[in-house]
């Protein structure tokens, strides 16, 4: 177990190295920050691993995943039947097919739940501003 603990931190140290050495301006970098989300995701990482509650966060989150694309790949194979039930599925079909259609649903969900630029609510009709970066061509 120490092993792996001593392989996540220097890979967190790897990482952030890396970063500061890519960085173009290394004077602004706000240590305080980065800090603060590392303690974060190292209580996150703790309590999803050693609590029953956490694990089943976990699982649940797998199953919604699962299900996510088993219903994206029962989609194609409505749509495009001759391409999935064959012996042999190509890389196009199985892989990029499901992206191709779970990614717009994610989209869909960050526009619905106000997680984009514009933070109104449920899917709101106009935008509260018409100042903004995102309805700029509205203008």
């Amino acid at each position: 177990m120490f092993g792996y603990l001593l392989l996540n931190i220097v890979g967190i140290l790897v990482f952030i190295g890396v970063a500061y050495l890519l960085s173009k301006d290394r004077k602004n970098i706000h240590w305080k920050s980065i800090s603060v989300m590392v303690i974060l995701n190292i209580f996150l990482a703790w309590f999803l691993i050693r609590f029953p509650v956490g694990r089943a966060m976990v699982h649940g989150a797998a199953y919604g995943f699962n299900w996510l694309v088993q219903t994206a790949y029962d989609g194609i194979g409505f749509a495009f039947s001759s391409w999935v039930h064959v012996k042999q599925m190509d890389f196009f079909v199985s892989a990029l097919l499901p992206i191709l259609l779970v990614v717009p649903l994610f989209d869909i969900l960050t526009y619905c739940l106000g997680l984009s630029a514009n933070s109104d609510g449920f899917c709101p009709k106009l935008p509260a501003s018409r100042n903004s970066s995102r309805f700029s061509l509205l203008k």
